[in-house]
């Protein structure tokens, strides 16, 4: 998935959450927190015909884990 032409959404992401994450520290980042950057993501569905956020079309079980890899990836570092 791109982000933007050139862009793999995933790379976008650790642009975006890496720092925040990181900032953070042992406390790590909230899923509030996480979810609030996905519902600012545009994602284009239905051949473009709708636009949604990142946060919508991902299953809560995905941001739940997108916030322990962000707590695991500040705990090793």
């Amino acid at each position: 998935m791109s982000a933007v032409p050139g862009l793999k959404m995933a790379s976008a992401l650790a642009g975006q959450l890496g720092p925040d994450a990181a900032k953070a520290g042992r406390g790590g980042l909230r899923e509030a927190e996480v979810s609030g950057v996905l519902k600012k993501i545009p994602v284009d569905v239905g051949g473009g015909r709708v636009t949604l956020s990142l946060y919508d079309v991902m299953p809560s079980g995905c941001v739940s884990d997108l916030v322990r890899l962000l707590e695991d990836w500040v705990r090793d570092n």
